[in-house]
């Protein structure tokens, strides 16, 4: 599809508007052996009732230095990995 640069200039603004507003319905993480967060997926549902998602996408976190990078348990979820650790488990 190709469009004029205003078109597309507005084309995004709306899409970016509508995700902004949207609601989280469902997320399935896994994290890889490297520690990384995957989101298996993520299911979005707009304003308007539809759903929308992404998925097989690697977390990143925004530092304290003004940059994205991967997000990683040992660093990024410190608190989430210790109570993961220290949570009874079921099974033999």
């Amino acid at each position: 599809m190709e469009l004029d640069d205003a078109t597309m200039g507005t084309l995004v603004k709306r899409i970016n508007g509508v995700l902004k507003r949207a609601t989280i319905e469902t997320v399935s993480v896994t994290v890889d052996e490297y520690g990384r967060v995957v989101i298996d997926e993520l299911t979005l549902k707009t304003e308007g009732g539809k759903r929308v998602g992404v998925a097989d996408v690697v977390l990143d976190v925004y530092t304290k230095d003004d940059e994205w990078c991967e997000a990683d348990v040992g660093q990024d979820f410190r608190e989430e990995l210790a109570a993961a650790l220290t949570a009874p488990r079921g099974g033999a």
